[in-house]
């Protein structure tokens, strides 16, 4: 608080994920205590275009500080400008008409020191799962979400469970939407051609893999529709075996929606594993994990520096994908 005091500081947040109407009340009595002017507060589930509107809101209004949270730490003051010093490492603001293009090119860099680190970080962590498997993802797991988990694959009561805490039409939503998915997926089924001239035969054969392994993002959001555009492609595919690995959210469990949309796109297990080590896990395989051909779905910086990582070792699909959200 002294920081904005001291230098005058307008500030625009955005809250997400955990981040309701009731964290915007308690914004309001922090900002009066420090005098910090809200200019803008905007509540939305989706961290990506919180953080989008947030910043663009910041820009065209000419605020030199944009906070945005969307990892639920404003109660924690001790965290706040630890936050704050985040942001402003990741954003850079680039001037076209006064710094040269080597600037900019150095700016807009994917060898940057942040980027290096997190590759030091996510190779790390890949290493420890392919050398001490299910005793390394406890190990992220209570390191990064806090808690010791009992078992990773999610049972059938879980299962079950989530179906009751989902309302009819959320269900009823989620069967049509796969319903859709798979016809238009169905159109993208190629079929074998053959070859023939004086006794030469030359055929293409297209076969699905065994096993596919889906990264479902999770914990503070939930994200049902990435379970469906990952894994019903790999059913009308042909695949047998489909998992999902997705970070585990409120009480330890993955979301109820997210179980559900497995359950109806015909997933055979889902893991409450996320990150880096979810990855690794899918890969290479570990006592509860089996290793899968092919890993797809988006993730945030970790997961995608993962998935680029064992991309010589397990089939990969596109350009190991970040958030889906900025397609959306």
């Amino acid at each position: 608080g002294k920081y904005f005091k001291d230098n005058n500081r307008s500030v625009v947040f955005g809250a997400a994920d955990t981040f309701r109407a009731a964290a915007i009340d308690q914004l309001q009595v922090w900002a009066a205590k420090v005098k910090v002017d809200i200019i803008k507060s905007e509540i939305n589930s989706d961290p990506a275009s919180v953080a989008f509107k947030t910043a663009e809101f910041a820009k065209k209004n000419e605020i030199d500080v944009a906070l945005i949270d969307t990892a639920g730490r404003l109660q924690n003051k001790k965290n706040l400008m630890e936050e704050y010093k985040k942001i402003i490492s990741v954003l850079k603001k680039i001037d076209i008409k006064k710094d040269n293009i080597k600037k900019v090119q150095s700016l807009l860099s994917i060898s940057s020191p942040q980027s290096r680190e997190i590759e030091k970080t996510v190779v790390a962590i890949i290493n420890d799962v392919k050398d001490r498997g299910d005793e390394a993802l406890i190990h992220y797991t209570e390191k990064f979400e806090g808690f010791t988990p009992k078992a990773f694959r999610v049972s059938d009561s879980e299962f079950n469970e989530a179906f009751k805490q989902c309302s009819k039409e959320l269900v009823l939503s989620l069967e049509i939407a796969a319903k859709r998915i798979s016809e238009f997926h169905e159109t993208q089924l190629l079929s074998n051609k053959s070859y023939s001239k004086e006794k030469i035969e030359v055929s293409t054969i297209h076969r699905p893999v065994s096993r596919a392994g889906c990264y479902v993002p999770g914990g503070r959001a939930s994200y049902p529709s990435t379970v469906l555009m990952t894994a019903i492609p790999a059913v009308v595919a042909g695949v047998e075996n489909i998992i999902i690995c997705t970070p585990p959210g409120a009480g330890n469990k993955v979301d109820p929606a997210t179980l559900v949309a497995a359950r109806i796109a015909g997933v055979q297990a889902v893991y409450a594993i996320g990150g880096a080590q979810a990855v690794a896990a899918m890969a290479y395989g570990t006592e509860t994990v089996d290793p899968v051909d092919v890993i797809v779905g988006p993730g945030n910086a970790y997961v995608a520096t993962a998935q680029r990582v064992v991309s010589q070792h397990v089939g990969i699909a596109a350009a190991y994908a970040g958030p889906s959200e900025i397609v959306d």
